[in-house]
């Protein structure tokens, strides 16, 4: 146990979790509905094993709820200040990437996000963390580009940099 004031207790965390959960379960289940959820001659349909995933999801989901929401005792605490600050220093920059994204596209949010999150949050010298940074996204660059020929968003800058 922390010394640091508890925030969010076991109990609470799993209730919230199962409910997050549940209603990805159920996002899937909405989407697949949208297609055929049958099988035909030819096989299953689109939404044939979307449905039933999202099932599963949705059922775990459920049993989760029940079983560590409700029949367990609380086993105590679960998220200290001291905790929800170091996954707030893990989250926030994430969210941060993601924006960045749409603006600078994947490679290059991925670089800045990298450097910043290396040398910030890692304490590494700067220069490693960039030359990581740079040899990540580089490597993300060629391998889905080139080896999957899959092209990731460049985002609105993309054009200027030529290559991207």
């Amino acid at each position: 146990m922390s010394d640091s004031p508890q925030i969010l207790n076991r109990r609470a965390a799993e209730i919230l979790f199962s409910l997050i959960t549940g209603a990805v379960g159920i996002a899937v289940i909405k989407g697949a509905l949208e297609m055929d959820v049958g099988w035909t001659s030819s096989g299953p349909d689109a939404g044939y094993f979307p449905f039933r995933v999202g099932l599963i999801i949705l059922a775990a989901s459920i049993v989760n709820l029940v079983q560590r929401g409700f029949l367990k005792p609380d086993d105590g605490d679960y998220i200290s200040r001291k905790d929800a600050k170091a996954m707030a220093l893990f989250f926030i920059p994430l969210v941060g990437l993601a924006l960045a994204s749409l603006w600078l596209g994947l490679y290059l949010a991925i670089a800045l996000y990298l450097v910043l999150a290396i040398g910030l949050i890692g304490k590494v010298a700067w220069g490693k963390a960039i030359t990581i940074a740079l040899t990540t996204s580089v490597a993300l660059y060629m391998t889905f580009e080139f080896l999957f020929n899959l092209p990731l968003p460049k985002g609105p800058l993309g054009p200027l940099f030529g290559v991207l």
